[in-house]
C-alpha cells in the first residue's frame, strides 16, 4: 500500500516537472513554425505542417446535391442517382481515411525521429491544441447546418392549395374530370416524350467523351469534314477503361430513362385523348385569358358575336369622338389547308370630319364580317377604344 502511494506521488511529481519544463521551453502555438525553422530546418517545419494538414483533413464534410430541374427533385431516377453519388462518396471517404491514417502514422514517426523527445511531446500538445480549435469551428458550422435543416424540416408547410380554378368554363358544354385535368396544365404545357431519343443520346455521350480527351477537329461541323480525312483514335488502356465505365453508366441511365418515359407515356395517354376530344368539338372555343396562364372556354357563337360586334355609326357621327380602329387579318395558310393564321394591323384614326365619308364602307364591312375576303385575307373591323376630342 505504501509502495502504491509512493508510486503515485512520484508520477505526480514527474508530471509537474514535465509541465514546468514545457513552460520553460520557448515554444508555443504562436511561434511553432518559426521555432522549428530556426532550430531544426525547413524540413521539420514542413513535416509538422503536413502533420497538421492531414489531421484536419480527416474531419467530415457535407455533400450537397443540386438538381438542374427542381420539379424532378423527387423523381425516382434523381433519388437513385443521389443514392449512388452518396454511396460512392462514402466509399471514397472510407478509403481516404484509411490512407490518411497510414500517412499520419508515417509523419508522426518521421517527426519523432527529427526532434528530441521533449520537443516532440511539446509539438504533440501544440498540434492537439491547434486541431481542437479547428475542430470547434467545424463543429459549430456543422451544428448550425443541422439545426437549419431540422428547423426547415419541421417548419415545412405544404403549399397552400388555391381555390381559384385555372379553367374558366363560360360555355354550355360540361367538362369531364379528365378534360378538366388536361386543361389545368395550360395551353403551353410541354409533355414528356414516350420514346427515348437514342441517336441524340449517343451523340451527346460521344461528344462528352471527346471533350474529356480534349480531342479537337480542324472543322467545326461534321458536314465540313473532308471526304479523304479518316479519323482514327489510339486510346491508352486507362482511356479504354474510362470509356467502358462511361458506357456502363450510360446504359444504366438509358434503361432507367426508358422505364421513366414509359410510365409518363401511360399517364399522358389519357390526357391526350381528352385534348383530342376537345379539339374535335366545334361548338366551343378554347383560348387564353387577358392575363395569367389560365384557360377560358366559350361557345363559338358567343365568341364570334363578341368579335363581330357592330359600330354604332349614328352615335359616332353625332358626337365629337376620336375613334381608333384596328384590322384583324385572318389569312388562309397555303401549306396547311383550312388552317388560318391571324395578325393585328393598325388602321386609320377617323374623326367626325372624315368619318361620314367612310360610314357606308365601314357599315358594309362590319356587316359582312368574316365573309369579306380581299387580296391579303379576310378583314374584320371593330372599335377598340374611344376618347373625346379636345
Amino acid at each position: 500500500m505504501v509502495d502504491g502511494v509512493q508510486l503515485s506521488t512520484t508520477f505526480f511529481k514527474a508530471v509537474l516537472l514535465s509541465k514546468f519544463l514545457f513552460n520553460l521551453l520557448p515554444l508555443s502555438s504562436t511561434n511553432v513554425y518559426g521555432y522549428l525553422w530556426r532550430h531544426y530546418g525547413n524540413y521539420t517545419k514542413t513535416l509538422f505542417g503536413e502533420l497538421m494538414k492531414t489531421r484536419i483533413e480527416i474531419f467530415p464534410t457535407f455533400v450537397q446535391f443540386r438538381v438542374a430541374i427542381p420539379r424532378l427533385a423527387n423523381s425516382k431516377t434523381i433519388r437513385q442517382c443521389q443514392d449512388n453519388i452518396l454511396r460512392d462518396e462514402l466509399q471514397f471517404k472510407r478509403e481516404f481515411l484509411r490512407q490518411a491514417a497510414k500517412h499520419l502514422a508515417r509523419l508522426d514517426q518521421a517527426l519523432k525521429e527529427a526532434v528530441p523527445h521533449i520537443i516532440y511531446v511539446r509539438l504533440k500538445s501544440i498540434s492537439t491544441e491547434l486541431v481542437n480549435k479547428k475542430l470547434i469551428i467545424m463543429q459549430n458550422k456543422h451544428k448550425n447546418k443541422l439545426d437549419y435543416l431540422r428547423a426547415k424540416y419541421f417548419a415545412y408547410v405544404p403549399e397552400r392549395q388555391t381555390q381559384l380554378d385555372p379553367v374558366k368554363n363560360l360555355s354550355d358544354y360540361i367538362l369531364s374530370e379528365d378534360e378538366h385535368d388536361a386543361l389545368v396544365n395550360g395551353l403551353n404545357h410541354v409533355y414528356a416524350p414516350e420514346k427515348f431519343n437514342q441517336p441524340q443520346f449517343v451523340c451527346d455521350m460521344e461528344y462528352f467523351y471527346s471533350r474529356l480527351l480534349n480531342f479537337k477537329t480542324p472543322y467545326r461541323h461534321y458536314e465540313s469534314k473532308p471526304a479523304h480525312l479518316n479519323i482514327s483514335h489510339k486510346l491508352t488502356p486507362t482511356e479504354l477503361n474510362t470509356a467502358s465505365e462511361i458506357r456502363q453508366a450510360a446504359n444504366s441511365f438509358q434503361k432507367a430513362a426508358q422505364t421513366e418515359l414509359k410510365h409518363f407515356g401511360k399517364v399522358n395517354r389519357k390526357t391526350f385523348t381528352a385534348l383530342r376530344s376537345l379539339a374535335k368539338n366545334k361548338s366551343i372555343v378554347i383560348s387564353r385569358p387577358d392575363k395569367g396562364r389560365g384557360v377560358v372556354i366559350m361557345n363559338r357563337a358567343d365568341y364570334l358575336r363578341k368579335m363581330n360586334f357592330g359600330v354604332d355609326v349614328k352615335d359616332i357621327s353625332t358626337r365629337m369622338y376620336t375613334t381608333v380602329f384596328f384590322f384583324i387579318c385572318i389569312r388562309r395558310r397555303a401549306d396547311k389547308g383550312r388552317k388560318y393564321e391571324g395578325y393585328i394591323r393598325f388602321g386609320h384614326t377617323y374623326t367626325n370630319q372624315n368619318l361620314t365619308k367612310q360610314v357606308d364602307h365601314l357599315k358594309s364591312t362590319v356587316a359582312r364580317g368574316y365573309q369579306r375576303e380581299g387580296a391579303n385575307g379576310t378583314y374584320v373591323i371593330f372599335q377598340m377604344n374611344s376618347s373625346r376630342a379636345s
